[in-house]
């Protein structure tokens, strides 16, 4: 993560200052999400979506993807052979192509908006979602969590490496 955040220091700078929201946020995110791209999925997103979409479970949620998938496919913006996670999103943050059209940024001055190929692309995207969802800068984002030794699997009942793993200071 640090090696990413300095590699594209610029534009988690650039992110902080338009939406807000720090750039280790955003690197927390991108790592989580694909490894920092390197496992964006290999299900096809057109058939995931449309799977989705006709399921009886949750439609409401996916026939709009569906439809905003086509049009960032009409648009050129993704070929419609991409490929993506097994609930449809797309590229290094895992958009939904509802994101990726109403969020989209094109952080690296290319014209487009390509989130599988282009980190700067990704991670402006991703500060433009988060800060859409309520992120407010400023606020304390991480809290310092410490497990009561008194606990039934606390360090002294033999879980103490994992436990102790648990204690994260709110500087990472």
């Amino acid at each position: 993560g640090e090696a990413n955040l300095r590699e594209y220091s610029d534009t988690f700078a650039r992110a902080e200052s338009e939406f807000g929201v720090p750039g280790p946020v955003i690197a927390a995110f991108w790592a989580l999400e694909t490894d920092f791209g390197a496992n964006q999925g290999d299900v096809s997103t057109l058939d995931a979506l449309a799977s989705l979409a006709y399921d009886c479970r949750r439609p409401e949620i996916f026939r709009p993807e569906l439809i905003a998938f086509l049009e960032l496919v009409d648009r050129g913006t993704v070929p419609v052979s991409v490929t993506g996670a097994w609930a449809g999103e797309i590229g290094q943050l895992q958009m939904l192509p509802s994101d990726y059209l109403e969020k989209g940024i094109d952080g690296d001055g290319d014209g487009r908006v390509d989130l599988k190929g282009s980190a700067p692309d990704a991670i402006l995207t991703a500060a433009n979602k988060i800060s859409s969802l309520g992120w407010r800068a400023g606020e304390p984002w991480l809290q310092e969590v410490r497990i009561p030794s008194d606990m039934p699997w606390g360090p002294k009942q033999g879980l103490g490496q994992q436990a102790g793993a648990l204690r994260v200071g709110a500087n990472g």
